[in-house]
């Protein structure tokens, strides 16, 4: 499958097998004005060999020769994920991009403040920037906007570090904390919120290490993995999870837990663990 943003300038060319197109359902995702050069190359999943079997070999694809069941044929690659491609992205001359690659937007980075306060740090200028907004029930809401037109694309891309938002936040002094990004990865450290936990990603992975949340933790990744360890035992969350084109360790339904876990993965696997 292919999804590519408004303005681009390239020539394309795909190749894919049946199996990539039937079985697996690659995605190679393209945002806008981005600028892809002759010769560039995108390999899919398919392309690749299992390195998890005894052998490289494919025998899942001659499942018929090997007598092996059809709809296991894609055990005979690993899969890595999707192709993610974001925003104003200049893509070289013969370049090759493999499965899993994530060239992204804005990537969140969570951790803890050292002085009880709130601390954002940000890039912004004038045609870049974030709306940041405090409501009257203190929610802190920060949205990025931009006045970019297309010659506002032409230029020297900024840095890694202008791409991302460090976000510093005081342990179990906030009711709720709600984060969602777009082709980009949110990762937090040991954090815990007196309430509610809201991830979400599209285009990105969720990472967390000892997360502890005092109500409900809720995760959404779309293209992308959700891995982490949760504060607290297996016992005390009753659990919904969905998963599709992925692995998932945790069950579909559990009920009888003082705690919610809702988590939700497409095109992308869900590992959790439980520190108790």
């Amino acid at each position: 499958m292919l999804l590519i943003g408004s303005v681009m300038f390239c020539r394309l060319r795909m190749y894919l097998s049946e199996s990539t197109i039937i079985l697996y359902q690659d995605k190679l995702i393209i945002g806008k004005f981005c600028s892809i050069a002759c010769g560039a190359k995108f390999l899919f999943n398919s392309a690749n060999h299992t390195l998890t079997s005894l052998s490289t070999y494919t025998f899942p694809l001659f499942f018929e020769e090997w007598e092996l069941e059809k709809a296991k044929v894609t055990d005979a690659w690993d899969n890595k994920g999707n192709i993610v491609i974001g925003n104003d992205v200049w893509i070289g001359y013969e370049a090759v991009i493999l499965s899993g690659v994530t060239i992204g937007d804005r990537e969140i980075e969570v951790s803890l403040s050292e002085d009880e306060q709130v601390h954002i740090q940000y890039y912004e200028n004038s045609k870049e920037y974030y709306d940041i907004s405090v409501s009257d029930e203190n929610v802190l809401t920060m949205t990025s906007a931009s006045d970019k037109g297309w010659t506002d694309f032409i230029g020297v891309k900024p840095s890694d570090d202008n791409r991302k938002i460090l976000l510093q936040i005081p342990d179990g002094l906030l009711e709720n904390l709600t984060l969602s990004t777009t082709n980009e990865n949110i990762t937090l450290s040991t954090l815990a919120v007196a309430g509610n936990i809201n991830l979400s990603s599209n285009g990105g992975n969720i990472a967390f290490e000892n997360l502890d949340a005092g109500s409900a933790l809720t995760l959404n990744a779309k293209n992308g993995n959700i891995s982490g360890t949760i504060a607290g035992s297996y016992d005390d969350f009753s659990i919904q999870s969905s998963i599709k084109k992925g692995e998932s360790n945790l069950p579909d339904n559990k009920e009888d837990g003082e705690k919610t876990l809702d988590v939700t993965g497409n095109n992308g696997d869900i590992h959790i663990e439980f520190t108790a």
